[in-house]
């Protein structure tokens, strides 16, 4: 979650990347895995979205 937080504060990866000592393609994944996570569990709790299947 430090990862998400720190590009929606610094509105981007490669900022975000930077000020965490991270490389920008390691924030990429880690906002992809959440990204994941999140429709994961969108799906699985509740329809939210017709994508889901």
């Amino acid at each position: 979650m430090q990862v998400f937080t720190k590009v929606v504060e610094m509105n981007g990866f490669a900022c975000s990347a930077e000020a965490q000592g991270i490389p920008h393609a390691l924030a990429a994944t880690i906002m992809q895995k959440l990204e994941a996570l999140c429709l994961f569990v969108s799906c699985n709790g509740r329809r939210a979205t017709s994508s889901c299947t």
